[in-house]
């Protein structure tokens, strides 16, 4: 098996959670492809291929409750996608936010709020 890591938008991951066998029916197709999921990307929230990519990626930041949802949707949907006996994965996400657009929202509220997001994601698991 060749270890990969998967990158799910936060619409594809809504629909997967929502779909019938979705994470597990997923693993078994990579798994007949010889592929295995051992990390899960969560940085990209949507589409990472237009314009202003650069910028676009960083949102929404870590202050905005839309990060920490797809964050706990992925941890929801991990198990199912990895294969039976895997003990350890990752998710990787954003590092809290863009510095210009997360303190042009108020560096401090930004800060505080994106603490508690966190910590609720952290519990969350």
């Amino acid at each position: 098996m060749l270890p990969i890591g998967l990158w799910l938008s936060a619409r594809a991951a809504e629909q997967l959670s929502e779909s019938i066998g979705g994470g597990t029916e997923l693993r078994d197709r990579l798994a007949a492809l010889g592929l295995s999921i051992v990390t899960l990307n969560g940085f990209p929230y949507q589409d990472f291929h237009g314009s202003e990519v650069k910028l676009r990626v960083y949102e929404p930041h870590w202050a905005n409750t839309r990060r920490a949802l797809h964050t706990q949707r992925l941890a929801d949907l991990l198990p199912d996608l990895l294969m039976p006996g895997v003990r350890t994965a990752s998710i990787s996400t954003l590092p809290l936010g863009w510095r210009a657009l997360f303190s042009q929202e108020g560096c401090g509220a930004s800060i505080g709020i994106a603490s508690a997001l966190l910590e609720q994601t952290v519990r969350h698991l």
